[in-house]
């Protein structure tokens, strides 16, 4: 068995579980930042990484409904990786 396959794995797993972007923190809440600046630093600390509490504060900051905060973060997602 390669352990440097097993690290990868579990690796990976982190950075796509559902309801978790924690695994690129750093580079995300910039670019978070960039689209939706009127996150406060207290906004940034509760959402860290967590995808439902993002959406929930774009729901309670920008006043979106549950369906334009997933639609928006769904656009935020794609972009990212195109």
């Amino acid at each position: 068995m390669n352990d440097n396959s097993t690290n990868k794995s579990n690796e990976t797993n982190n950075n796509t579980a559902p309801g978790n972007m924690k695994g690129n923190w750093d580079v995300l809440k910039g670019k978070i930042m960039q689209k939706w600046g009127r996150f406060s630093d207290n906004d940034m600390t509760y959402i860290k990484g967590n995808i439902e509490e993002l959406k929930g504060r774009l729901e309670n900051v920008y006043g979106y409904t549950k369906e334009r905060a997933v639609r928006e973060f769904e656009e935020f997602k794609k972009n990212l990786y195109s």
